[in-house]
């Protein structure tokens, strides 16, 4: 692992899952406030590509 995903591990701010025997790293809630984004949310996604089909096209 490089330094960072270690400092991030140990901060707190990073975990794994091991699947397959592949490590899939993910930020936590903590590494997320820690830069200053709001955590990923599949539903906030999946809300936003509702509203672009249902939303009406506009021309320019």
């Amino acid at each position: 692992m490089t330094p960072a995903i270690n400092v991030g591990m140990n901060m707190g701010y990073m975990r794994y899952r091991e699947r397959n025997g592949v490590r899939h790293f993910y930020l936590t809630e903590a590494g997320y406030s820690k830069i200053g984004i709001p955590p990923f949310s599949p539903w906030a996604s999946i809300r936003l590509w509702i509203k672009s089909l249902v939303r009406p096209k506009t021309r320019r």
